[in-house]
């Protein structure tokens, strides 16, 4: 397994991460911002 950094964001405590397989996308949840994340690594 090969972990790396995707882009240079910073958030109160990011967790949950699920791919999306069919939108090839990353959906995660900021738990203390209150806020569900997504990230595309096609666009960044």
């Amino acid at each position: 397994m090969k972990i790396e950094r995707i882009g240079d964001a910073r958030y109160e405590l990011g967790e949950s991460p699920v791919w999306d397989h069919d939108g090839g996308v990353l959906y995660f949840v900021d738990a203390e911002a209150c806020a569900v994340l997504c990230y595309d690594p096609g666009s960044g």
